[in-house]
């Protein structure tokens, strides 16, 4: 599988972003999210629920009658609600999809990257320095792998 993370030498086409780049993983965290996301919109539902449940129970006991006005606001009050939450649900499937890519896409760009780099230098024998994008995580791993490196190298040309 190609990744963006690809050599100076790269054309364009090459250098274009796949987005999932370990399926499992991406696919996994983004349903973590989205599922938070419905929680949390879902134990909103059972609260507005309550509250206009207890709402009608009170005026029942301040004895408004059953026909009167009161409870048709209520129960428009209610039906805007459902709305409201309905596109509150749609929104947070939609963004916690989109923002669950982006990040996942940043903790698995850079362990993708640090894999082929591996197996680069497995195939081939040589180290290389290793690069991860600007906005991934883990940004200090590159660094650590490429200190051991040069550590290895000053000690080859002293000893």
């Amino acid at each position: 599988m190609m990744d963006e993370e690809t050599t100076h030498e790269s054309t364009p086409q090459e250098r274009r972003k796949t987005l999932l780049i370990h399926p499992s993983f991406q696919l996994r965290f983004i349903s973590w999210m989205a599922a938070l996301g419905v929680l949390v919109i879902l134990l909103m539902r059972i609260s507005h629920s309550w509250f206009f449940y207890r709402l009608k129970l009170q005026a029942v006991y301040a004895g408004v009658p059953q026909g009167h006005v009161f409870y048709q606001f209520i129960a428009e009050r209610q039906a805007e609600m459902t709305w409201i939450e309905l596109g509150c649900f749609a929104g947070v499937v939609c963004l916690s999809t989109v923002f669950g890519l982006i990040l996942s896409h940043r903790i698995a760009g850079p362990l993708f990257r640090l894999r082929s780099h591996f197996e680069k230098v497995a195939e081939t024998g040589l180290p290389e320095p290793l690069h991860f994008r600007e906005d991934d995580f883990f940004r200090d791993l590159p660094d650590a792998y490429n200190l051991q490196f040069r550590n290895r190298a000053e000690k080859k040309k002293a000893g």
